[in-house]
């Protein structure tokens, strides 16, 4: 289940990272700062989602 997720979230960060943002933090000061970077420019975006994605499946493997 979780590999399927992780593939969810990639996917889904590639095309819309907002999106992504908002399956793995909710709505909160992460989400916010991913759709400004989202309007300002495409690739920070994307950099900031991946590593919100990475960060979070690495913090849930060690509990």
């Amino acid at each position: 289940m979780a590999i399927g997720y992780r593939i969810f979230i990639t996917l889904t960060n590639i095309f819309f990272p907002p999106l992504a943002v908002i399956f793995l933090t909710g709505f909160g000061a992460d989400t916010l700062l991913n759709a400004l970077l989202f309007l300002a420019a495409v690739i920070p975006s994307h950099i900031h989602g991946f590593y919100l994605s990475c960060t979070y499946f690495h913090r849930r493997r060690k509990v």
